[in-house]
């Protein structure tokens, strides 16, 4: 098959499949958070709950739901340490399938705004970890990060270390509202104001280091 036309094939089945998910969470009217809830309490009763939650984060970056609410659920379910892990493993192979369907589908990739892209090309992973630490959106990132095929290995590498602050962010805040026995999304469910309180403190400090870089580059840059 033409490789252009194979591109475009894939790109129509993946927005099919967008539209569909959307279309029916609309139809029903079925939010997000209760879609969310039907999976975590599933995924608590299941002795493979934590391959359940993974593989939710896995295709999650195909239907464009935020990642801060699965890594949120993995806090809640399984606490920071354990979801830590499972949040960092299932997340660096959600970017990775992103990267790979975004440098699929972008061919010989565009040829526009070449002088940001050289700066892309040339400061991979101190781009792709700023990114992260200012907490953009991640699957803008990483559909980007494929789209220009900037080098994987900086771009996973700078995922790890970046991601790590937003990561702790969602799971400490997942965990703020972890109680034994009372299923996620009930009204019985009470804050954890430490646990909230370390979430912030690390979105501050994330923000704060990503300024400290962000100007020591420019005064690299201006000598």
């Amino acid at each position: 098959m033409n490789p252009q036309l194979s591109r475009y094939l894939s790109l129509a089945l993946w927005l099919l499949l967008l539209a569909a998910f959307w279309f029916y969470s609309y139809r029903y009217d079925i939010s997000l958070k209760t879609m969310l809830g039907y999976g975590v309490n599933f995924a608590a009763q299941h002795p493979l709950g934590p391959l359940f939650m993974m593989l939710l984060c896995l295709i999650r970056p195909l239907l464009l739901v935020p990642s801060t609410l699965l890594i949120a659920a993995m806090g809640f379910l399984y606490g920071v340490s354990w979801g830590f892990i499972y949040g960092t493993v299932a997340t660096l192979l959600a970017c990775a399938l992103a990267y790979a369907l975004a440098s699929f589908l972008s061919g010989d990739g565009p040829k526009v705004g070449q002088q940001w892209l050289k700066g892309l090309k040339e400061r991979s992973f101190e781009s792709i970890l700023l990114a992260r630490l200012i907490f953009l959106p991640g699957d803008l990132v990483n559909y980007a990060a494929g789209f220009w095929r900037i080098n994987l290995i900086a771009f996973l590498a700078a995922t790890a270390i970046g991601g790590t602050p937003g990561m702790l962010v969602g799971l400490f805040a997942g965990a703020a509202l972890r109680q034994e026995g009372i299923s996620f999304g009930s009204a019985e469910l009470k804050l954890r104001y430490d646990y909230l309180f370390v979430a912030v403190g690390i979105m501050l400090s994330s923000l704060i280091l990503s300024w400290y870089l962000k100007r020591q580059q420019a005064l690299k840059s201006s000598i």
